[in-house]
């Protein structure tokens, strides 16, 4: 029930953001709006202001505005009516909804990371290497365990945070190095990249090991000895680093006992795990903190957050038409309610995250050429100002039928999609 409430009030929200675009809009070009409706259905209650209805309505999922003249019928004859404008007005009037999503998931994103982000604590550290991997462009090009980077390509670093920011900046870019070794400076180069870097893509890895959060009775990891704060510095004689699975490791260990190195405040211990099948029963997580960066900083962060998000969707929409990607990965209103519930539980800052992703979404979704869609209309606009005659009503109210039918056909996939995932369903 929290999960339906709380998907209600964040699409609700969403909806009205969107309509509110298409309101302001409308408004701005001498358009009568006759009703802005949070909510569908039956008039629960509102206010009439400046010849609109503002109400709530019934069914809480979702919005709409009604706009005078937007007869599918014909040429409506209300004064000022939406068909009655020019057709750059009518696009700019379809615009705003999208608009108004995609620049509202800016400003939740950039709240939700001005107000705080938590990150592994090690990137607020030193950048000294704790281990390279092995083959990879750090290794080959000399960077060894116990390595300091002081500067990347000549720019001055103290933490990994801006180690990763300077790499990423440098992507496709033959990268410098600049390694405090001893009391010895060292310059190394790393080949070009194709694709954004981090501390990670290059193969250096901090000196940062997984810490025991939680462990649960009755399963290996009680009956071995290891309590909440233990640090897991190695498992099976191999040294634990962030990217390390420990309960993975111990779970492929099968049929024979694992040796794990600890730190119990200061001091070392080996314990000894049973590997394999039986449940380790510990959750073991790289520390965290929450750092705070400066507004102008939140800003950019959540620029580029928003812009890598919006390319990963039309890559994906990309893929979808191309049959590259399968319409099974499509995530429709139950996986949305899902990631809104499970995002509400972790927190509001989570729930910011949530909310700026469905608001991309629903943004950028709604530019889609599908007649029923906001983008749709404003295809027909485009045309109309090709061939400079209105496309007939008897057409455009095909189109818009045709429309309805293939976004029905889209929500009853992605509602299959979403059973399957949870489980109730075999697909």
């Amino acid at each position: 029930m929290t999960t339906i409430l709380v998907f209600a009030v964040v699409i609700s929200v969403l909806v009205l953001v969107h309509e509110l675009g298409h309101h302001l809009m409308a408004k701005w070009f001498g358009v009568p709006v006759e009703v802005f409706s949070v909510g569908f259905g039956p008039r629960l209650f509102g206010l009439r202001y400046s010849g609109t209805d503002y109400r709530l309505s019934a069914i809480p999922f979702g919005g709409y505005v009604k706009m005078a003249g937007t007869s599918l019928s014909g040429r409506d004859a209300a004064p000022n009516g939406f068909d009655s404008k020019a057709p750059w007005q009518r696009f700019l009037i379809l615009l705003a909804g999208p608009v108004m999503n995609v620049g509202f998931a800016l400003v939740l994103a950039t709240v939700a990371l001005w107000c705080g982000i938590e990150l592994p604590a090690y990137r607020s550290e030193a950048p000294v290497v704790g281990s390279v991997v092995e083959q990879s462009a750090a290794q080959r090009a000399g960077v060894k365990s116990g390595d300091r980077i002081i500067a990347v390509s000549g720019q001055e670093i103290s933490s990994w945070s801006a180690l990763d920011s300077q790499l990423d900046a440098r992507a496709s870019q033959s990268i410098s190095l600049t390694l405090q070794r001893g009391d010895d400076a060292i310059d190394v180069r790393l080949p070009a990249h194709a694709e954004p870097e981090d501390a990670l893509s290059i193969g250096v890895l901090p000196n940062a090991h997984p810490v025991v959060a939680r462990v649960e009775s009755g399963k290996s990891a009680e009956r071995a000895g290891l309590r909440p704060g233990d640090v897991i510095v190695s498992i099976g004689g191999e040294p634990t680093n962030v990217t390390t699975d420990v309960a993975g490791v111990v779970a492929s260990a099968s049929g024979h006992a694992v040796s794990v190195e600890i730190l119990r405040e200061g001091q070392s211990r080996s314990l000894t795990l049973a590997g394999g099948s039986e449940s380790f029963g510990a959750v073991a997580l790289i520390p965290t903190a929450v750092f705070r960066p400066e507004p102008t900083d939140a800003l950019l962060l959540g620029v580029r957050a928003i812009t890598g998000s919006s390319a990963v969707i039309f890559k994906t929409l990309s893929g979808l038409i191309t049959g590259n990607i399968s319409p099974s990965h499509l995530i429709g209103p139950v996986g949305l309610a899902q990631i809104a519930g499970e995002s509400s539980q972790l927190g509001w800052r989570a729930l910011l995250a949530a909310m700026a992703f469905i608001s991309l979404n629903l943004g950028l979704c709604n530019l889609l050429p599908i007649p029923i869609l906001d983008g749709g209309h404003m295809l027909m606009l485009l045309v109309e100002g090709v061939i400079r005659r209105d496309v007939p009503f008897r057409f455009r109210k095909v189109l818009v039928g045709a429309g309805a039918v293939a976004m029905l056909i889209l929500l009853v996939t992605t509602f299959f999609n979403d059973l399957g995932r949870l489980g109730w369903i075999r697909l």
